[in-house]
């Protein structure tokens, strides 16, 4: 490992089993990819059989003598077309992760940054990060569905309250979620997600025709009534499914919490991760309460509390030596004006 004058010593000798995913671990791994598995079959299965019975309705009905029977069949054609409609055009609510609000960086102005998060990366065994982003949060994250690779973002008020064990100890927490097995599930969960939120929409186009449709006179409404009958059901079934897939997201992302920070100890130590946290809820005014999170496990319910997190940290303590250096020293070039949330909250940095 070459030498970073910015860059903290890594703690020595350190024992790999803490890091390593737990049974427990695997094992919601594998309940989530069941679950989203079976709702994405079923999406494709009911696709298929609108299809399948339109196709049916007519080239067979068409060529059978049994009036009755194949006006019906006809007839259910457009029901069934719109429904098809409605359940394809789902895939159009379909958006890319969004990208964040703060600057993007670049090496060329900040090289001392760009190279302790690749020597930090090597450290870890992931790729580097293809682009980072600064912004004025007091928080972190990694982005993990950029199209060129993963993506890191950084807030000012983490860079500005921590010392560079402490920041090392943050990144560390974030890019160690690369490591885990379930990236691409977060991508399926957001998509799934916003594939139920369309069909949760109560008052839609598709909804109001089978309504005006349904309360026409004598059998007309009939067939708009038998479907707008089972479409309620099935979004009835749809919210309780989602229920048990964003159950088991939650238990996923909160395992995978604890497991970063697991990473974070064995790159910087306990003492700095558990101080890193200490020194960020005295900055909570700033913005939102800190989430070290990757991807979709940002969501509050999904974060152990920092009284779960310090007890994980120290479970096993890793000593490490403490750089007390302030994380500011990798942005050596920046506008020192952009740097006053200590005297405004009061969180000291050591110098």
């Amino acid at each position: 490992m070459r030498f970073l004058p910015y860059y903290p010593e890594s703690p020595t000798n350190v024992p790999a089993e803490p890091t390593r995913p737990s049974p427990w671990h695997r094992a919601r791994i594998g309940a989530l990819a069941i679950l989203l598995a079976l709702f994405f079959l079923t999406y494709v299965a009911v696709s298929l059989l609108c299809v399948g019975y339109i196709v049916w309705a007519t080239l067979v009905c068409t060529w059978d003598d049994w009036l009755v029977g194949n006006t019906v069949a006809l007839v259910m054609i457009v029901p069934v077309g719109g429904l098809l409609a409605y359940w394809l055009a789902a895939l159009g609510s379909i958006r890319s992760a969004p990208l964040p609000d703060g600057d993007e960086i670049f090496e060329f102005d900040h090289p001392a940054l760009f190279a302790f998060i690749a020597q930090l990366c090597d450290e870890i065994g992931v790729a580097r990060p293809t682009r980072v982003f600064l912004d004025d949060r007091v928080n972190a994250s990694v982005l993990l569905e950029l199209p060129d690779g993963m993506g890191l973002v950084i807030g000012r008020g983490l860079v500005d309250c921590l010392c560079l064990s402490e920041f090392k100890a943050i990144l560390a927490h974030e890019i160690g979620h690369c490591t885990q097995g379930s990236v691409a599930l977060n991508r399926y969960v957001r998509v799934a997600g916003q594939l139920v939120r369309y069909f949760m929409q109560e008052d839609g186009v598709t909804e109001r025709t089978l309504r005006g449709w349904a309360a026409l006179p004598l059998l007309l409404g009939v067939p708009a009534s038998a479907i707008l009958g089972a479409w309620r059901l099935v979004r009835w079934l749809l919210r309780g499914y989602w229920g048990f897939v964003h159950a088991a997201h939650e238990a996923l992302a909160r395992e995978e919490e604890l497991h970063a920070d697991r990473i974070a100890v064995r790159i910087a130590g306990s003492d700095a991760l558990v101080d890193a946290l200490a020194k960020c809820a005295c900055s909570e005014p700033l913005s939102q309460p800190l989430a070290l999170a990757g991807g979709a496990a940002a969501a509050a319910g999904a974060h152990p509390t920092d009284a779960e997190r310090e007890l994980n940290a120290t479970a096993i303590p890793v000593p490490a030596q403490r750089d007390p250096r302030p994380a500011r020293v990798l942005f050596e070039d920046a506008d020192a004006e952009s740097y006053d949330f200590l005297s405004q909250y009061g969180c000291a940095v050591d110098a």
